[in-house]
Formats: structure tokens, C-alpha cells, sequence
């Protein structure tokens, strides 16, 4: 791995404890096992780094959700339940990044970072949703069940991100099958 690769990774990792500002460029050297005086040759000043860090990782999101959606899937139901997976999957792999997109909403450092992965993810979903749907659902039945989709899975995922972080008691957990399943559920209502 790259200098550069290992300060934005430690970059992240610390933003998503310490939140951006309590990470440091010498908290960030030592983390990445550089010298500080190598971050400065590599970014022009901490809110660079931020940025450039921030932006790579959404770019990499963006590429994946944009792969999800293109690919194959024939119903409702596999439509459902493989998002629901690779919501999570998505979550769990950039955990760090999450974590500070969460604490951070709102700050000045993410406004510059487009798109905002949260809503890309809610509206990818839905218009994934809208191919699939029957006379008797329309845009908003789309619109709901990817933001209730979504809004769970940032839930599980923060929590378990928080225990993992901070050491907080595991919850119990709703498992993204039965989530998926629920949602399933409410299609059909729907379409009755």
C-alpha cells in the first residue's frame, strides 16, 4: 500500500472515531506510520486530505451501487432482498467511511463531496423500484420502500458500527432477510 493510500485509509479510520475535527495530521502520521512531513507532500493541508479522502471513497460507492443496478435481477422479491444485502454489504465494507458521513451530516467538509452516498443509494433503489411497477403502484410506493429500506439498514449498520467503535452492547439485531421479507410484504399489500 501506497503513503498516500495508507493516510486516507488512516484518515477515515480516525474521522469515523475521533470525528473530522479531532483528527489531527500527527494523530493521522502515526496512524498511517509516516511522517507528518509526508502528508504535507501528499496533501496541501488537512482539509484537503479530508476531501480527497471523503471524495475517493464516494466515487468507489457510486461505481458499485451504479455495477448493483445494472445487472440482472427479474422480480420484486429478488429485487428486495438482494438490495437489502447489498445495502449492508456496502455499510459493512466502507464501515469507516460511514461512520463519519453519519457524524459529519450537515458539516461544512461533506457539502463538497458529491453525490451524498445515502441518497444515491435511496434513489438508485427507487428507480430500480419503478421498473417493477404493476398498475397499481406508482413513483411513491417506489419512494417509500427504498427510503424505509435504506433508513433501516444505515440504522443497523450505525449501531453495529457504534458497538464495533465504542464498545456498546450489541443489540438485537433484525436480520436483513426478514427486513427484506417485510418489505416484500408491503409490495403485495400494495398491489391489491
Amino acid at each position: 500500500m501506497s503513503s498516500k493510500d495508507k493516510i486516507i485509509k488512516a484518515t477515515l479510520h480516525l474521522a469515523a472515531i475521533l470525528g473530522i475535527k479531532g483528527t489531527t495530521t500527527k494523530k493521522i502520521a502515526e496512524s498511517a506510520e509516516v511522517n507528518e512531513t509526508t502528508i504535507f507532500k501528499n496533501f496541501k493541508c488537512k482539509d484537503t486530505l479530508i476531501h480527497e479522502a471523503l471524495q475517493a471513497e464516494t466515487d468507489k460507492i457510486k461505481d458499485e451501487i451504479d455495477c448493483f443496478f445494472r445487472g440482472t435481477i427479474k422480480t420484486n422479491k429478488e429485487l428486495i432482498h438482494k438490495t437489502s444485502e447489498f445495502i449492508m454489504e456496502i455499510y459493512d465494507k466502507y464501515e469507516d467511511y460511514m461512520m463519519v458521513t453519519i457524524k459529519e451530516m450537515g458539516s461544512k467538509e461533506l457539502e463538497s463531496v458529491k453525490p451524498n452516498i445515502q441518497d444515491y443509494l435511496t434513489e438508485s433503489v427507487e428507480k430500480k423500484l419503478d421498473s417493477f411497477l404493476t398498475p397499481k403502484m406508482t413513483h411513491k410506493d417506489s419512494e417509500a420502500i427504498s427510503y424505509i429500506m435504506n433508513s433501516v439498514i444505515l440504522f443497523l449498520a450505525a449501531d453495529k458500527v457504534k458497538n464495533n467503535i465504542y464498545g456498546h452492547p450489541k443489540k438485537d439485531e433484525v436480520e436483513i432477510d426478514y427486513l427484506a421479507d417485510v418489505l416484500e410484504r408491503l409490495l403485495i399489500i400494495d398491489e391489491r
